[in-house]
């Protein structure tokens, strides 16, 4: 069975005031979902924006020596 159609059936054989609170509720769902989409597609990370900003050095990958791991460094 369809999932709105459950939702419907379930819903009329609440009172008003409750069917009035399941409404109040889509509404909130419907605005959180609308909220979190636009926050969502606001955040999205561009690449290239801060490109050649950092330098990685060319002995990056190379060991480091003893002095460095007991701290005489």
């Amino acid at each position: 069975m369809n999932t709105l159609v459950r939702i419907a059936e379930q819903t009329q054989k609440l009172p008003e005031p409750l069917q009035q609170e399941v409404l109040d509720f889509i509404e909130f769902l419907q605005h959180k979902h609308a909220l979190s989409t636009t926050q969502a597609n606001a955040r999205k990370r561009q690449a290239g924006l801060h490109a050649g900003l950092v330098s990685v050095a060319d002995d990056f990958d190379a060991p480091l020596d003893d002095a460095f791991w007991l701290g005489q460094s």
